[in-house]
């Protein structure tokens, strides 16, 4: 970074460049998994062009607002090393481990409505947005047989969580470049 900035790149075509080539090269992952979900023939994420396409919008936005996150989260450490390993045990434990805990307790009577208010708090985490998001598609996707087909964008499947993350790329990536701004630096 600070040989970029010798070299004369600027504060904020540094940045830029970081997240587009972090995006870019997610967008290679995203695209080998979709390649992955067809060639098993996963119904909830290609089997209808619903269920395809809000796939391919929530991981999207993961990207856009992961990234952001993980910009924001890095400025916590000292070595870049240690920042990666501690955001990628937060990605599992988060966007794993509490959307199932999540999914319990708001299946349970007088854990719901807490459950409920949770939730809404952690979508401003990434990963939990995600994997809710995910986990919405698929019960929906279940459900589809009784209930009907339901829009992956509706609120009540992946739409808070889009919404969410649609929102928070734009926060976190501000927040990321208010932060590190060189005029900030200089106080330090």
């Amino acid at each position: 970074k600070h040989l970029q900035f010798v070299s004369g790149a600027s504060y904020t075509a540094y940045w830029l460049a970081n997240f587009i080539f972090d995006f870019v090269s997610y967008l290679v992952t995203v695209a080998i998994a979709f390649i992955i979900f067809a060639i098993f023939n996963q119904e909830w994420v290609v089997g209808s062009a619903n269920a395809g396409l809000g796939t391919f919008v929530l991981f999207l936005l993961y990207g856009l607002s992961g990234i952001g996150f993980a910009y924001l989260v890095s400025f916590l450490f000292d070595v870049h090393s240690t920042a990666q390993t501690v955001i990628m045990m937060v990605n599992f434990l988060i966007g794993f481990l509490l959307v199932l805990l999540m999914y319990f307790l708001r299946n349970i009577d007088s854990t719901k409505a807490a459950a409920d208010g949770i939730v809404f708090i952690l979508r401003i985490v990434p990963p939990f947005a995600l994997g809710d998001g995910l986990f919405a598609m698929v019960m929906a996707n279940a459900l589809s047989v009784i209930e009907g087909e339901k829009s992956s964008f509706a609120l009540d499947v992946a739409g808070w969580n889009m919404l969410y993350m649609g929102i928070l790329s734009v926060v976190f990536l501000a927040a990321t470049m208010f932060i590190d701004h060189p005029s900030r630096q200089k106080r330090r």
